[in-house]
């Protein structure tokens, strides 16, 4: 016989009434139920837990050890439960999220507040990581998924989900030949000294790739944005942002003109395969799949 937490109940509920009929209607049990119950927990821990002599039922020594345990025991169980209760009906929560850093200080903030708003007691760690860096948190269970841009070939047992596809906005200052233009193409950037930002960003790589690595000029290679920004608005040259990128960059002396359409970064939601999420992750995984970002760039200049 393992002991439950009715048998713990029952135990208990004696102890507060002292009286065997009264203590198996706290537990809606007949008397003669209720007296094999405490029997068979007496037959369980090897020792008379009541003294049965008076008419008043009192604990014998071994009674009141296990009594101290007793109600330890089944206040720990219920805190459990609830614990339990609370976090998946999301009264309690926590949950961890590997994000590239140019949604983290730009889309990225303003999903966490209104998913705080929907959910305010449930905690939301985000780790603002490249894409390489976020995957392998949310690959090594450090994270509960990632929002990146993966490189090829895909971590094995590792899921993607296309969330969407980021366009790119060329930077330079407001006096700079491109100003005045309301669209660009990777053709004329080539005359141009040209800042390569972030060196750690897979999408960086591959747009720098896509124009034609040859032929286009890279004078400085910066592991920031915000490095490129400064060095832009200092004349050193021009640079290509995402667009969600820009929504957390101050543009000062400087314009971003929408670079051509066909130059786009895939960011993906990517979790385990399987995914393995508590009630929190699950939440706000689905509420960041019912919300994409609006990748126009918000203003020209600041």
């Amino acid at each position: 016989m393992d002991i439950s937490t009715r048998d713990l109940r029952a135990f208990l509920a004696l102890i507060e009434a002292r009286n065997f009929t009264r203590a198996a209607s706290v537990l809606a049990l007949s008397q003669p139920a209720f007296s094999a119950l405490i029997a068979a927990l007496e037959n369980h821990v090897g020792a008379k837990l009541f003294d049965r002599s008076t008419r008043t039922i009192t604990l014998t020594p071994e009674g009141k050890l296990f009594a101290e345990h007793a109600a330890r025991l089944l206040a720990e169980i219920n805190d459990a439960v609830g614990s339990v209760r609370d976090h998946a009906s999301l009264k309690r929560g926590r949950t961890t999220v590997a994000v590239i850093p140019s949604l983290a200080g730009g889309w990225f903030p303003d999903i966490l507040q209104s998913f705080a708003r929907l959910h305010p007691n449930v905690s939301v760690v985000l780790r603002d990581e490249f894409s390489h860096e976020a995957i392998a948190a949310a690959r090594d269970g450090d994270a509960d998924f990632a929002i990146a841009t993966p490189a090829e070939p895909m971590m094995p047992g590792m899921r993607l989900a296309h969330f969407h596809a980021d366009r790119f906005s060329v930077i330079c200052p407001k006096g700079h030949p491109l100003a005045t233009r309301r669209t660009l193409k990777p053709r004329d950037l080539l005359p141009y000294p040209f800042i390569a930002a972030p060196r750690g960003s897979v999408a960086m790589a591959r747009l720098v790739a896509r124009i034609a690595p040859a032929r286009l000029n890279v004078v400085h290679e910066v592991e920031h944005l915000h490095t490129m920004l400064g060095m832009v608005r200092a004349g050193v040259g021009i640079s290509v942002a995402p667009n969600l990128a820009l929504q957390a960059l101050a543009l000062r002396d400087q314009v971003a003109i929408p670079l051509d359409r066909s130059l786009t970064r895939d960011i993906y939601l990517v979790t385990r395969e399987p995914p393995n999420f508590s009630a929190a992750a699950a939440a706000l995984f689905d509420f960041i799949q019912d919300h994409p970002p609006d990748t126009a760039p918000r203003t020209r200049k600041c």
